[in-house]
């Protein structure tokens, strides 16, 4: 499975600077992902940006002090590069080109995409092609800022782990007071778009109606739930099995699952050693 982290954005984008027009206006991002890639390189070419929604409501290009350093083309028609951060089937591209069509008298569109990853190529420059990098049974690339608010097709088929994830680490559970005030108070970290595959956690099943609750008053919507069956804490850790064993059973326990994503980088490993699966880690940012 292909990863891309906001670093990993950032190293294309300066090892292929060289194919982006340096005599650009300013800079036009397409919502709502593209505008990150288009923010790094209207940096680094001391250019204006903005968004394409607002670029078609009558905003200008803006980007600091720095601007007074920029010296704008004397072209009759100034030349605009339009980034986003990916293209597959180039459908967001095509409804960018659409809006801006009322303005090409005015200006001269440069269309790029940082990440070729479909049957579409329907730009002026892309900066890398990960095709030959996609596998057949997830034929996208999962990017760092997307990754928890990817399309059904996806995040159907994702596992969560609960704590660390979904919402921040709890207290020592022994303290059972603190434990339990925290359980329906917990704050929320990713909460993810759209419905997600399943939510395997390590809390004891006795409180899945408190948990069950949290999930429904933030909105995260999954389709199973599962929890450890033991009557108490002292009766899970007499079973000796290791929440990284647990969960790696639960993720075999889902066959057609394509990603595990889980708080801690130790679990993660393990998780990923005992499946030979694909594992997402929050605390680390990394791919196992």
């Amino acid at each position: 499975m292909k990863f891309v982290t906001i670093a990993d954005l950032s190293r294309t984008i300066r090892a292929n600077f060289a194919k982006i027009p340096h005599d650009v206006d300013f800079v036009v991002g397409v919502p709502r992902s593209g505008i990150l890639a288009a923010s790094i390189i209207a940096e680094w070419l001391n250019v204006g940006l903005v968004d394409s929604d607002n670029f078609c409501g009558g905003a200008k290009p803006t980007g600091g002090r720095r601007l007074a350093y920029h010296t704008p083309s004397k072209e009759a028609r100034p030349k605009v590069l339009v980034v986003d951060d990916t293209i597959y089937g180039g459908g967001s591209m095509r409804r960018t080109r659409q809006m801006l069509r009322p303005f090409a008298a005015r200006y001269e569109f440069i269309y790029c995409a940082v990440y070729l990853e479909g049957p579409c190529g329907d730009v002026d420059i892309w900066l890398e092609d990960l095709r030959g990098q996609l596998s057949t049974d997830c034929p996208y690339a999962l990017y760092e800022w997307n990754i928890f608010h990817h399309t059904l097709r996806i995040s159907g088929r994702c596992l969560y782990d609960m704590d660390g994830v979904l919402c921040v680490e709890p207290p020592d559970e022994r303290d059972t007071a603190a434990y339990e005030r925290y359980l329906p108070e917990a704050v929320p970290l990713f909460v993810p778009t759209n419905e997600i595959g399943g939510i395997v956690s390590y809390r004891l099943r006795k409180y899945e109606a408190v948990t069950r609750a949290w999930l429904e008053g933030h909105g995260i919507r999954y389709a199973t739930l599962t929890m450890y069956d033991a009557a108490s804490y002292e009766e899970r850790r007499a079973g000796y099995e290791s929440p990284a064993h647990y969960k790696a059973e639960a993720y075999r326990q889902h066959p057609d699952a394509l990603l595990f994503i889980e708080s801690s980088d130790h679990q993660a490993r393990e998780i990923a050693r005992l499946t030979g699966r694909s594992v997402y880690c929050v605390e680390s940012n990394k791919m196992y």
